[in-house]
């Protein structure tokens, strides 16, 4: 069944003259708050019930929408991730 929702989405998406991600198939409010806040940036309008999608909108509330104070880690350190002594 899982298949068969994502096919029709997905035939929905390329085909279907869409505005809000709640007209096609299996997308819901979080869908719609996540695709706002995503894909258009409109992260500011957006006042998610989500608990993740609410602190994440916190978090680029607290960075003007820079997201500033996350490092990538470098591919050598997560390499070494398992060379440690409870590897």
């Amino acid at each position: 069944m899982r298949a068969a929702r994502l096919v029709r989405f997905s035939s929905e998406y390329v085909s279907k003259q869409w505005h809000d991600p709640r007209e096609l198939h299996g997308i819901g409010q979080y869908g719609a708050d996540a695709y706002a806040i995503f894909c258009r940036g409109r992260w500011r309008e957006v006042e998610p019930a989500d608990k993740d999608l609410r602190a994440y909108k916190a978090w680029l509330q607290q960075t003007d929408g820079f997201g500033a104070g996350l490092e990538r880690e470098t591919l050598s350190h997560l390499l070494q991730c398992g060379d440690g002594p409870d590897a």
